[in-house]
This record gives C-alpha cells, structure tokens and sequence, in this order.
C-alpha cells in the first residue's frame, strides 16, 4: 500500500439495500474436522478492510464499481441470466468478482493466498483477471442475503494439492465462483452441472461433466452456497480429461 489509508468495503455500499436482511448480521465461520467455530459478527458495513490505499479505492475501484453495477443488479435480483451477457459485460462481471474475492481474502486467515497475482493485476491497470477461472450461476432460486466460502480445491489424481483457491459469492439470485491457481500450470475450465455459465476465460470450450444436484430443502445456508460451488471446477491443461 502507498499513501494514506481508507476504508474499503468489501461489498459496495448501494449493494447493501438490495442484500440486508433487517435483524440478520453476517457470520464468520471456520469449519475443519472438529466442526464449524463461529469467529465473528457483524453488518454489512463492518465489513470493510484499512489496508487500501485511499488513490486505488477513489480511483479504480470506485470506477469498476460503478461500471458493474447495471450489469450485477439485474443478475441479483433474478431479472437477468448469466448466459445473456455480452462479452464486454463478461469481462466487467469477471473483473469484479476477481477484486472482490481477493478482498474477501484479505479479512480471513487463509494459507497460501496468491496475492502476487492480485498484485500484478492491480498494477498493469485491472483489466483481464488472468489466471483465473470464473464461473456464474445466476438461475438458482433466490437466497437470503449474502454468503460467501473460501476453500481450497483438490483435484483427484493432482500431482499438486492444493492446486486451486475458491472464492464462491453468493449474493441472493447470483453464484459467483473466482477458482486461483495456487501453482504457475494452464487452467483449462470444465464443469460439473449445466446451469453453470463460464465467464472468464472467455471464447474457452468447457469440459461437461454430468453431476446429479439433489434437493436442497434441508441445507443450511452455508451448506447450500458449498453445495452448489463445488460443481465448478477448473483442471490442469497438461492433464487427460
């Protein structure tokens, strides 16, 4: 960071009317094999980092939020599918999810974070989220709220574990899933349910591969924003699919 400090939140502030649930505060929990531990709560607007210098949260992140903002909304609010945008809208919905998930990042103790590779980003201007693989499922039925999982991503048969960081944000109608390379090899994207649209790469041909999604009656929250992500998926070029 250079210069002065700001407060960066995490989930732009005109997003928070469309996403509080009154009398609901947003709950941060680790889960392992001995369970799930709740480690803090809090609203919306607590949900914020100081380590943003106050020229890139003026600058170029105040700009690509007000860029994505008639592009999330419709996306959001269930009005609009992934599969219709653009590839210049594409582009701008892939770029937000990208910062956003480093962001996420940056307020949880998770190993091994890439942030060369945010870094790198911010620095050539935060363009082209290269590498990483990104998908959106925006046809689920709407959720309470927001929701969001970090975990990292095995894949069978890796030679590297874990090859893959996921950042999965669920923001009522809108699944959006930012997989990080943890290693320097090719990503070539597959996935694992048809409801799933890729936005970034894009002009990539995804891998199919038909996964049975059961019901989700009896899921809690967090269950069902693991549930759906894990059928996103992003696999090693160099491997036989």
């Amino acid at each position: 960071m250079r210069g002065s400090r700001s407060r960066e939140h995490i989930l732009p502030q005109w997003l928070h009317p469309y996403i509080e649930v009154p009398g609901v505060s947003l709950e941060h929990r680790a889960v392992d094999e001995e369970g799930a531990r709740l480690l803090r709560s809090h609203d919306l607007k607590s949900f914020a980092l100081n380590s943003i210098c106050t020229r890139c949260n003026n600058g170029w992140m105040s700009s690509l939020e007000t860029e994505v903002k008639p592009i999330l909304l419709p996306l959001i609010n269930g009005t609009r599918s992934a599969q219709s945008l653009s590839a210049d809208e594409r582009t701008v919905l892939a770029r937000w999810a990208f910062k956003t998930a480093f962001m996420i990042l940056s307020v949880q103790k998770t190993d091994s974070v890439p942030w060369k590779i945010f870094e790198d980003w911010a620095v050539a201007g935060a363009g082209a989220p290269d590498p990483a693989v990104i998908f959106a499922l925006s046809d689920i039925q709407s959720t309470p709220g927001f929701g969001y999982l970090t975990e990292s991503d095995d894949l069978e048969d890796s030679p590297v574990h874990p090859v893959n960081l996921r950042v999965s944000l669920c923001i009522r109608s809108l699944l959006l899933v930012v997989l990080l390379p943890l290693d320097d090899k090719g990503r070539v994207p597959r996935k694992g349910h048809v409801l799933f649209e890729l936005l970034w790469p894009l002009n990539t041909e995804t891998i199919f591969r038909p996964t049975d999604v059961g019901p989700e009656i009896n899921r809690t929250y967090g269950e069902f924003i693991k549930y759906l992500a894990g059928f996103a998926h992003a696999g090693i070029q160099s491997r036989t699919l």
